[in-house]
């Protein structure tokens, strides 16, 4: 099992995959991905502001009919108590309008550079190398206008994987075309391959201009392609959860939000991982070290990997002449240097040198013999005194 395992790791593509999930595994993959997704839920209240106050203007009329038909229904004093919450909360639409958009942008600028941050991670081939930033006016600005790019695209995909989805069979009945023969098949596809469309612009977007470093343009249409497809079967699976949830009354209230979170977080780990399978195309998946799937990499003349660290073999502990050298020097304040000392190194398997215990022993009997004695001539003296004493009586 083992040699098989070691066998299938030297097929390119295996190794790739395996130099990618190593990558993403060792430079904290998941915990950015956790990250991300913090900052993704920390968004949704501002946004969530924003379009309260956006369908309060738009839908001003349309709202405050509504209200005058369902409030009735409460009762007097509860629907008196709600038209005045409402009359307010709508009064100060605007403010919390301009604060949820303000807020937003700080939150989706955090956001942006919480994500930048995680791709360069994975593609830059060391670790410890330093990433390179504007000042913080101009670093939030450029991350305010890929986010709005991104938000663009990841609501054209989503529009068109909903329509692929749900809306199919309306579409077919609104066109009067649910009696030609495949085009069922035909609206859920083309669908499905704008999907794929949007998806790769926005992969190749996203590792056109978040990472510092440049890899082979093949290799990132590659890596966008794989994480279109990615993309694609997260956001089908996410409509068919909606789905579940919508005919659920009890799943209905928080099944949408476990289903976003989970979207963002699964969505945030498949953008760090097509990172690293892109940027493992070129690198070792470990900086300075050595893995099996490195193989097929090393193999390539045209890929200069740098230098592999080799670490110094650990000696065994008790049994290293030259540790117990090294011991006794630092504890008795001697300096090996080029030069062969001339001291004769104790034996590291005893614990206290011959000479040293014999020393020790002997001040401890001189000390015992003088407390011994002290303390016999104070018994003779007290002894002597009551005698004494008992005389006189």
């Amino acid at each position: 099992m083992a040699e098989w395992l070691q066998r299938i790791q030297h097929v390119p593509w295996v190794a790739h995959l395996v130099r990618a999930n190593t990558r993403f595994t060792s430079r904290l993959g998941t915990a950015f991905a956790g990250s991300i997704t913090y900052f993704s839920v920390l968004a949704l209240v501002p946004i969530a502001m924003v379009a309260f106050a956006v369908v309060s203007f738009v839908y001003h009329d349309e709202l405050q009919g509504l209200v005058d038909e369902l409030l009735p229904a409460l009762g007097p004093d509860l629907s008196e108590q709600l038209r005045t919450v409402l009359v307010e909360a709508q009064s100060r639409a605007g403010v919390a309008g301009v604060i949820g958009l303000v807020t937003a942008a700080y939150a989706g600028a955090g956001w942006m550079g919480q994500m930048k941050s995680a791709v360069r991670a994975q593609w830059r081939p060391s670790l410890d190398e330093q990433e390179e930033r504007k000042n913080f006016l101009l670093e939030s600005l450029l991350n305010l206008l890929v986010l709005l790019a991104l938000v663009v695209l990841v609501g054209a995909t989503f529009l068109l994987t909903s329509v692929a989805t749900s809306f199919a069979d309306d579409v077919m009945r609104w066109l009067g075309l649910q009696d030609v023969p495949g085009i069922g098949w035909l609206l859920r596809l083309v669908p499905l391959l704008g999907t794929l469309l949007f998806g790769f612009v926005l992969f190749l977007f996203l590792y056109r201009v978040l990472p510092q470093q440049r890899i082979s343009t093949r290799m990132v249409l590659k890596g966008s392609a794989g994480g279109a497809v990615g993309l694609l079967v997260l956001q089908y699976l996410s409509s068919v959860l909606f789905g579940l949830f919508r005919d659920n009354v009890a799943a209905a209230t928080f099944g949408p939000v476990i289903v976003l979170m989970l979207f963002l977080n699964l969505f945030a780990r498949l953008i760090l991982f097509v990172a690293a399978w892109i940027a493992t195309s070129e690198q070792r998946a470990i900086a300075g070290e050595r893995i099996e799937a490195d193989l097929p990499l090393e193999q390539d003349p045209d890929l200069d990997l740098g230098p592999v660290k080799v670490p110094a073999p650990e000696p065994e502990r008790g049994r290293s002449p030259y540790s117990a050298q090294q011991a006794w020097a630092r504890r008795h304040g001697v300096r090996i240097g080029p030069q062969v000392l001339t001291v004769q190194y104790p034996d590291e398997k005893v614990q206290v040198p011959q000479p040293v215990a014999v020393r020790a022993t002997r001040i401890a009997s001189a000390v015992g013999w003088l407390l011994g004695a002290a303390t016999g001539a104070g018994l003779g003296a007290s002894l002597a005194s009551s005698l004494r004493r008992r005389r006189r009586d």
